[in-house]
């Protein structure tokens, strides 16, 4: 009786952990879900971000940050738009589309 006792507990001890790391996972999905469902019609421009987020917004990430970082600029007025830029960059370093728009004006920016 009493190593049923051992043994069942022994037992869930490693099951425990095992279903919160399913549950987890489970709920991170059911919210990629509920957001790509939530886009209506527009779910595979959603998912297409999402799988050019995971793969293309890290370099694209990089090329802009180096790009427009605050301490290539000398004059006050740049360096106060090329902090604002950096800091909205890397609010958006893991979102390809918002990434893409970014470099448009990353490009305005260098230009003038």
């Amino acid at each position: 009786m009493i190593k049923k006792i051992i043994l069942t507990t022994a037992l869930l001890m490693v099951l425990v952990p095992i279903s919160v790391i399913l549950i987890r996972k489970r709920t991170k999905r059911a919210k990629l879900r509920r957001k790509i469902l939530n886009d209506g019609d527009d779910y595979k421009s959603s998912a297409k971000n999402i799988v050019d987020s995971i793969s293309k917004s890290k370099t694209l990430y990089k090329e802009l940050i180096t790009a427009v970082h605050p301490d290539k600029f000398q004059d006050t007025g740049k360096r106060k738009k090329a902090t604002d830029l950096a800091s909205r960059i890397t609010k958006s370093k893991k979102n390809y589309n918002d990434l893409v728009q970014l470099k448009g004006e990353v490009s305005e920016f260098l230009n003038n």
